[in-house]
């Protein structure tokens, strides 16, 4: 709830306290409960996935989605694969500097530490979508799925 909302109630709650303050007091009670756990409610958990983008790729092309994956748990888990009806095949890559050449390789999972953030981004981590089914502009949405060890699926 948002907190101008919330103080915008308790000011129109005050002013009807004259006519019976103890059933207001007890109102007024139930609201601040129902707030408190509606904001315990709200708070992110697991694994996330936000900051999504990608370059806008041809059809039969390929393309990566770029992203950031956190883990709001104290637990670890380990990233296990990804799904997107937008592709011939959805993989998993990590690229990086090998000598002076930049090498990229698929790999099959990825671990996340509990409290971890980890970017997907150039030359780094990244989502390979092989085979694209579509042209990929900009506005475009496609769905991903991610699959995780312990949450199973995000997306």
């Amino acid at each position: 709830m948002d907190s101008a909302f919330f103080i915008g109630m308790i000011g129109f709650l005050k002013i009807g306290v004259d006519k019976d303050k103890q059933t207001m007091k007890r109102l007024l009670a139930a609201i601040l409960v129902a707030v408190f756990l509606l904001s315990a409610c709200s708070a992110v958990t697991g694994i996330e996935i936000s900051n999504t983008w990608t370059r806008p790729a041809l059809q039969d092309g390929n393309g990566a989605v770029y992203f950031l994956l956190q883990n709001h748990s104290a637990f670890g888990d380990e990233l296990t694969g990804v799904s997107s009806e937008a592709a011939q095949a959805v993989e998993i890559h990590e690229s990086r500097m090998e000598g002076d050449v930049m090498q990229m390789r698929q790999i099959p999972s990825l671990a996340i530490r509990g409290k971890e953030s980890i970017e997907f981004g150039p030359g780094g981590y990244h989502v390979m979508l092989v085979g694209l089914k579509q042209e990929l502009k900009a506005g475009d949405e496609i769905q991903i799925t991610f699959i995780s060890k312990i949450m199973r699926t995000c997306g």
